[in-house]
């Protein structure tokens, strides 16, 4: 069953995104920041919210997770599923930064629930991707690669490009993991061709120097010093 979000809950949030500028320049001291989310109104919380969780995820997960979980509380409440869906991404992320990957496997799950119950294809792509990655870590490769397949198979078939370079990059690194060089080869090939496509410079960057490791490890030094340069 989908859950549709109130109108007036959808222009809360359209307000909430013009003070994110103002709350950013107060991340010199977030702490601060928390503490004035206790004594807002629930609809002003919201810019709060997103962008702290944002940015603790990379500083202080565990903040990152709590504060999620209290804006879980309120997007519950108004059946936001936007907020919703934000908030599993973030706690999924935020446990695979703490290595906690079977809580981290837990939101992602929901969150591609969520996502397949929105019927938005881009969306499940990625949280297939989210768990292709967290599977990765754990060292189930067999199910990390199911996931990156059906990534790639949606994003093959919606022409998202910039989504099947990202999917070959992860299987290539996959692959590499699982000493397969020739295949993790092929892989960052099919990456860098979308890549230069793309002038995606940074992308360009990470995959010469996957390339460069990798004709390392295939002992192929030339090829290997070619992309390195």
């Amino acid at each position: 069953m989908k859950i549709k979000l109130p109108a007036f809950f959808i222009f809360l949030c359209l307000i909430s995104f013009t003070k994110t500028s103002k709350i950013q320049a107060q991340y010199n001291n977030p702490d601060s920041l928390e503490n004035i989310i206790q004594q807002l109104p629930e609809w002003e919380k919201i810019p709060y919210y997103f962008s702290l969780t944002e940015y603790y995820i990379y500083n202080a997960p565990q903040k990152a997770i709590r504060l999620a979980n209290e804006f879980l509380i309120l997007a519950e409440k108004h059946d936001s599923v936007h907020i919703i869906d934000f908030c599993y991404q973030i706690i999924g992320e935020a446990y695979f930064f703490q290595d906690n990957y079977d809580k981290s496997l837990e939101y992602f799950n929901k969150l591609l629930e969520l996502r397949i119950d929105k019927d938005n294809e881009k969306d499940i792509a990625s949280a297939y991707n989210n768990l292709g990655i967290v599977h990765r870590a754990k060292e189930e490769y067999a199910h990390a690669i199911e996931y990156y397949n059906k990534a790639l198979e949606i994003n093959t078939r919606l022409n998202d490009i910039d989504g099947i370079s990202s999917i070959n990059n992860n299987l290539g690194v996959l692959h590499e993991y699982l000493n397969l060089f020739s295949k993790a080869r092929d892989y960052y090939h099919k990456s860098l061709k979308i890549e230069l496509q793309l002038n995606d410079l940074e992308g360009i960057s990470t995959s010469y120097l996957n390339l460069g490791g990798i004709y390392y490890k295939l002992h192929k030094y030339d090829k290997a010093i070619d992309f390195c340069n």
